[in-house]
């Protein structure tokens, strides 16, 4: 059958175009989302997946939605992690800072220490981060091929770095439309922006199409990862 025959029916399009720009929502948030009723959007949910339009997972028991395409297992692991607020945020700072400790992200997202930790856990399990080890009473951090000396260690604390940071960037910004209303997120995603256009006007090897060019960007956030935020960590 068609895509075309697939989609013929209004509703239906509407469900699916809804579901290409908000991939990983679980199906009791799309259904409210689009205000449909949940055992229609069900019904609809699963003759798109019937004729290989949509793929469902189920993770911690919400089954979740995702369009049929190219994305891998881990771009799927940090959807359903940006999906939420706290952790959403946390990796944002990791993202500006690098590294970060519990007591860090606790006073900058306002949240309790014990929620920061267990999120931390959640984060940590999935191998977004990594406890980083402290040398000479200090934390260091090989990034990008440099050796970046950061911080003083506190006593008995635990610091944690980011992996994965070229593609934990790719998928926000590959689906930064579903995220747009996020406060924090809006913010960080104007100074990339702002730091993007001053890269083009400065370098004409960096692609105009901004939507096209995920490698350079991710470059371009590296190199003015610092400017954006002043890190409370480099010494």
């Amino acid at each position: 059958m068609e895509k075309s025959e697939i989609l013929y029916l209004e509703i239906r399009r509407k469900l699916f175009n809804y579901i290409k720009d908000n991939p990983g929502l679980h199906l009791h948030e799309l259904a409210r989302n689009i205000n449909m009723n949940y055992h229609n959007l069900r019904y609809h949910i699963r003759h798109l997946e019937k004729h290989d339009m949509v793929v469902l997972k189920t993770n911690n028991y919400y089954t979740h939605v995702y369009p049929k395409e190219n994305l891998s297992k881990r771009e799927k692991e940090i959807l359903n992690i940006i999906r939420q607020e706290t952790p959403r945020n946390m990796l944002l700072i990791f993202i500006n800072y690098l590294i970060s400790s519990q007591n860090d992200l606790s006073e900058m997202l306002d949240k309790h220490p014990t929620t920061i930790e267990y999120h931390l856990k959640k984060l940590k399990k999935v191998g977004l981060i990594q406890n980083v080890q402290s040398k000479d009473g200090k934390v260091h951090l090989e990034f990008k091929n440099k050796y970046i000396i950061l911080r003083s260690k506190k006593i008995n604390e635990k610091i944690y770095a980011i992996n994965d940071f070229s593609l934990i960037i790719h998928v926000f910004l590959n689906y930064r439309k579903s995220l747009e209303k996020d406060e924090i997120f809006k913010f960080c995603l104007e100074r990339w922006l702002e730091a993007y256009n001053r890269a083009i006007k400065k370098n004409r090897r960096v692609h105009h199409d901004f939507k096209d060019c995920i490698d350079d960007r991710v470059d371009i956030v590296i190199n003015i990862l610092f400017d954006i935020f002043p890190s409370p960590y480099i010494i």
